[in-house]
This record gives structure tokens, C-alpha cells and sequence, in this order.
């Protein structure tokens, strides 16, 4: 009797201490959920399923606070209770779990980050490419023609302006030609029918292929990009969740739910 009663307490005890704050953690695996995630609680170390819905998912991506950029990392903070929950807000668990990448001079942009760019998850990218990234979310000016520079870098990136490409000659940003386009660029895929949806696919005649499905049948052979600037006159750049661009020609959808070429291009199959 004397040993159901211990533990009958010992159950007791670890539900009341299985809604401590101190039994949160952190989940960054990508499949975990809040219905199947378990943590350990309570003084008789009991694994128990915490409640459903009480989570905090931290988006990967880049933002800007406090005059700096950082880049987040993505991530699912189980909770036991809404107690436990509030705090992981007030605490701003995602920032914590989010790396500087550096100052603005200017402060944060008042503006988002372009959509085509915002869903890009940096935080497995090159420390190159992230920081021309970065530099959409200050509000230093962007560079523009005769800005002064020291090098190139300094007039990159140059955002949502058609066919503008800058280098640094003599002090200031000059305007310089697009990059001319890859063998086969803008040619069709040599795809004979229709993928099963729009988007970016490998094709026979290229590796990066832009398809349109939906109310017509378009192809066009693409190129790598990051921003507009690295892709050929006339195509603007797309980025997908895993930070790879696509050059688009200028009218397609750019978001990166709908890369897809407009239905009047030229490109069918063949």
C-alpha cells in the first residue's frame, strides 16, 4: 500500500511539474510538430507529450532590428502551457536564435523585404551572397547612377529597376551593359508536353528550364541569378526558398509560390 501511494505522489508530481517553463526546448529538426513532440518533465523524469497548439515557430529568413541585419534560423519552440508560451514570446525566442550580420548606417528600411527575395532562408548561405541580400533591408540608399564608390561592391545591388547595372569607374557608380545571356538562354526547353505544374525543371535542352501550364504552354531555357542585375536585358531574377535565382523575362510571376513564364511568350513547345 505504502508503495502505491509513493507513487501515486511520484504521477502526481510530475504532472504538476510538467508545465514548467524550465521543460521547454527547442525542436530544429523540419518534420517535428507540437502534436508528436515529447519533453521531459517533472521530478519523476516522465516523458509527456506536450499540449497541442502551444508552440512558436521561428521562420528562417533575414531581418532587421535595432539597426542591424540578422539572419534567422528556423525552428519550433514547444511550450507545456500558455504561461510557458508568453514567455517564449516576450523572451523573443526567434531573435535569439538569430545571427548579426551586420550594422545598417541608416537604420531599418521602413519598407519589407521585396516578396521575390523575403522568403529566401539565408541561413545556409554564403556570407556573400547573404550580405547583398541584406543590404534590401537598410535604409542606406541604394545605389544609383554617379552614387561614389570605392568598388564595385559599392554600387550592388541595385533593386526593382529595369535593366539598370552599375560598376565603379573613377569614384562613381557607372551604368554598365546586363551580362549577356548563356548559350541557349531564352530558347525553348525541347520539352513536347506539358510538366505537371509551373515552375523550374530540367529539361533536354537545359538544365534550368522555366515552364508555364496553367492556360497556355510555355518554355524558356534560364540562367542562375541572385538579383536583377545578374541576369541578361530585358529578365529579372526570381529566388526560391533555398536562395537559388532564376532569370525571368520581365512580366512573369517572380514569386516564388508562382515561378512561371507570362502566358504571351513566344517560347511554346519544341
Amino acid at each position: 500500500m505504502r508503495r502505491l501511494e509513493l507513487l501515486i505522489v511520484c504521477v502526481a508530481s510530475s504532472m504538476a511539474f510538467a508545465c514548467s517553463p524550465d521543460a521547454s526546448r527547442a525542436d530544429r529538426s523540419s518534420d517535428a510538430t507540437a502534436d508528436t513532440a515529447t519533453t521531459s518533465c517533472g521530478a519523476c523524469g516522465r516523458e509527456v507529450p506536450c499540449p497541442s497548439g502551444l508552440s512558436l515557430t521561428c521562420a528562417g529568413g533575414l531581418s532587421c532590428r535595432d539597426n542591424a541585419v540578422f539572419a534567422r534560423s528556423s525552428g519550433l519552440y514547444h511550450a507545456c502551457d500558455e504561461r510557458e508560451l508568453e514567455r517564449l514570446r516576450r523572451d523573443n525566442a526567434c531573435a535569439e536564435a538569430a545571427t548579426r550580420l551586420g550594422r545598417c548606417r541608416d537604420g531599418c528600411s521602413a519598407g519589407p523585404m521585396p516578396s521575390r527575395y523575403a522568403q529566401c532562408d539565408l541561413s545556409r548561405s554564403d556570407p556573400t551572397r547573404t550580405a547583398r541580400y541584406a543590404r534590401l533591408l537598410c535604409a542606406d540608399a541604394l545605389p544609383t547612377m554617379f552614387t561614389p564608390c570605392q568598388d564595385n561592391a559599392d554600387c550592388h545591388p541595385v533593386a526593382d529597376v529595369p535593366d539598370l547595372n552599375l560598376g565603379c569607374r573613377g569614384g562613381r557608380c557607372q551604368p554598365l551593359e546586363r551580362p549577356q545571356p548563356e548559350p541557349g538562354f531564352g530558347d525553348s526547353c525541347g520539352l513536347t508536353s506539358a510538366p505537371a505544374a509551373d515552375g523550374v525543371t530540367n529539361a533536354p535542352r537545359c538544365e534550368r528550364c522555366v515552364v508555364r501550364t496553367r492556360g497556355c504552354f510555355a518554355q524558356r531555357c534560364s540562367q542562375r541569378c541572385q538579383l536583377d542585375e545578374d541576369c541578361p536585358a530585358g529578365w529579372d531574377c526570381s529566388v526560391d526558398a533555398q536562395c537559388e535565382g532564376v532569370c525571368l523575362p520581365r512580366g512573369s510571376s517572380r514569386d516564388r509560390s508562382m515561378i512561371a513564364l507570362a502566358c504571351d511568350s513566344d517560347a511554346g513547345a519544341g
